[in-house]
């Protein structure tokens, strides 16, 4: 017994001895007692800065941040906006861009690799550089992002499916299909790893110039999304990704939903989480359904149970195992939202930067907003390259054909509105005290308010159900009086109405040239995810019909109407749509087709039983 004691103690003399060094080590980089570098790849730019990811922030030189992260994606802008758009995220406070590489928008035909014009992702990356800016690069294979097939090329699930598409009526079949690719897409199957190699292979000469130990901009990558892997799945593609020479500080992985087992290499991919205050996806006919309010909480659990509950079903907001030792960094917070067919959504500014209070008070270290810059997809493929019911692999929602808009901090046409000021504030706020702010745990005095050092965080605005609850930030003095430092409903009244861009034509329909009456639309349809779906091509046929009349230049142009849905055209072709909200269609007349001679509007009017199948927010 007295040998086992004594042999006991020196174990326990060695630990403490350990502990010791460690602890000396950390404080001698700049560490707290209780962070941990996670080794990730290349830090090092060719300046010497040094880019580390802790088990509680990102540290530069060793220096704690608190970077706003902004979701942007390039192939639905117009390349000659980007530097525009780049610009206009830095003077909001964004410090990294975040961007999905959509697989169907570079290689729409098997083989045949398109990187020119909006698709030039090297030369975007490059602007980002100009730009002072980091990225972090969503590389896929799956994105989803309300993309056709979720980025997926149509001859990708071809070559997957097990027969010729299903007819559109025939949901039984569709569904038997659908189940079948998702036997091997997002996978292990080698033949899908397969096509995952060649699509990391081709970027990655678009990407590792950009690389930041090449001094550059991407700082990290994030493998799949919304994927609950399972483990193996993830590293599979981890694996692929460095064998191929993709060497980052940073290499992320959505941390929602949880995955199916465990994770079972600590540090290999870095979760990422997000929050919404609404969503377009729910089947549910109401405001703010399930646990939306909890998105406004302050909470320990860093999962949301909320997102994309359409094709990840129920959730539980509660962490895997290990989650907190890694740092709480988030990449989608609700910086808008979308609206699809049967859910059409307004959002309000404090809805945004609540979230972040909310998120910051809870302990995060990074506010990532998604979307912060709304986009617009491409019509030149001539197909619908936005998600739909009638898609075969992501058919869960109907978005609108061309508009992105997301009513995000900065309009799909790049100007700042809604949240854009009060994000920024929030940014500052991050920036200036990320030093002492970083390294603070959050102590949760209740579900309204928590301490991170003397910083004081409080929340009670719910969207919807509490919309002039109070939300604040605010700094403790030595004698307990808290000072307000940053007020989210001040910061709304002061900032209502502005709005920077180019000036505003608003019409209206009943003051332009009608050219056709409208018919009768059909009957609502529901899709076969079981909510109203977009009326297909034929139903334009009912359209009314007006000319509107346009000077080309840089004015945006507004039109006010009522109706289920709303097209532009120049010349014929599609250039923007809208599903009614009680909201102008919008369109920036700068993006008209050279040599436009005549643009016209349609609207599709309401059918019979439009407003039983779809909610419309008011």
């Amino acid at each position: 017994m007295k040998k086992q004691m004594k042999m006991t103690g020196g174990w326990i003399g060695a630990a403490l001895a350990v502990a010791a060094l460690a602890l000396a080590g950390a404080r001698a980089a700049g560490l707290s007692a209780d962070e941990r570098v996670i080794p990730q790849g290349a830090c090092v730019a060719p300046n010497g800065d040094r880019l580390e990811v802790t088990s509680k922030c990102l540290r530069l030189n060793g220096a704690p941040l608190i970077p706003v992260m902004g979701e942007l994606h390039y192939s639905r802008i117009p390349r000659e906006e980007w530097a525009s758009s780049l610009a206009t995220l830095k003077a909001g406070g964004v410090s990294i861009v975040s961007t999905y590489v959509f697989w169907n928008h570079h290689e729409w035909r098997e083989g045949a690799w398109d990187f020119a014009g909006n698709r030039d992702l090297s030369a975007f990356l490059g602007e980002v550089e100009k730009a002072g800016l980091w990225a972090i690069v969503r590389l896929g294979p799956w994105d989803h992002g309300e993309c056709r097939e979720g980025g997926f090329p149509d001859w990708l699930i071809d070559k997957f499916a097990s027969g010729a598409a299903p007819a559109a009526d025939d949901y039984d079949a569709r569904r038997a299909d659908a189940k079948a690719l998702r036997r091997s897409l997002r996978t292990r199957d080698t033949r899908f790893l397969a096509e995952t190699e060649k699509l990391f292979r081709r970027l990655y000469p678009e990407i590792a110039p950009h690389f930041w130990k090449n001094g550059g901009a991407v700082i990290g990558i994030q493998l799949e999304n919304e994927s609950r892997g399972p483990w193996p799945y993830y590293q599979a593609l981890k694996k692929l990704a460095v064998d191929t020479g993709y060497d980052v500080p940073l290499y992320t992985r959505t941390g929602w939903p949880k995955l199916d087992g465990p994770e079972t290499t600590f540090g290999e991919l870095v979760p990422l989480y997000g929050d919404y205050a609404e969503g377009f996806w729910d089947r549910v006919l109401t405001s703010m359904p399930g646990s939306y309010a909890d998105a406004f909480v302050m909470r320990p659990a860093r999962t949301s149970a909320v997102i994309a509950t359409e094709q990840l079903g129920a959730q539980t907001a509660t962490d895997a195992k290990g989650a907190e030792k890694y740092p709480y960094f988030t990449c989608e917070l609700g910086g808008g939202m979308a609206s699809s067919y049967h859910r059409r959504l307004v959002m309000e500014p404090l809805d945004a930067f609540a979230l972040g209070v909310v998120k910051l008070g809870s302990g995060s270290n990074m506010p990532g907003y998604y979307m912060y810059h709304g986009g617009s997809n491409p019509t030149d493929f001539g197909v619908n390259m936005a998600e739909s019911q009638r898609g075969r692999f992501t058919n869960y929602n109907d978005l609108p054909v061309v508009s992105y808009e997301f009513m995000a901090p900065v309009s799909e046409f790049g100007e700042p509105q809604c949240a854009y000021w009060l994000i920024q504030a929030l940014a500052e706020f991050c920036r200036t005290n990320a030093a002492e702010l970083a390294v603070a745990d959050p102590v949760f005095v209740s579900d309204h308010e928590t301490r991170r050092g003397r910083f004081v965080f409080h929340n009670e605005y719910v969207r919807r159900r509490n919309p002039t609850g109070a939300c604040w930030i605010g700094v403790a003095a030595a004698d307990g009086t808290v000072t307000r430092v940053l007020d989210g409903p001040a910061l709304a009244r002061a900032t209502a109405g502005r709005r920077d861009g180019p000036p505003v034509v608003a019409l209206k329909t009943d003051e332009l040239k009608r050219l056709k009456a409208a018919g009768t639309a059909p009957a609502v349809t529901i899709g076969i995810n079981g909510v109203a779906q977009l009326p297909d091509e034929r139903a334009w046929d009912a359209a009314a019909e007006y000319e509107v009349p346009f000077t080309a230049g840089d004015a945006m142009l507004e039109i006010a109407y009522d109706g289920d849905m709303a097209r532009l055209y120049a010349d014929g072709r599609l250039v923007q749509d809208d599903f009614w909200k009680g909201r102008p269609l919008r369109y920036a007349l700068r993006r008209l087709p050279d040599g436009t001679r005549r643009l016209t509007l349609k609207i599709l009017p309401w059918g019979p039983d439009v407003r039983a199948h779809v909610f419309i927010d008011r």
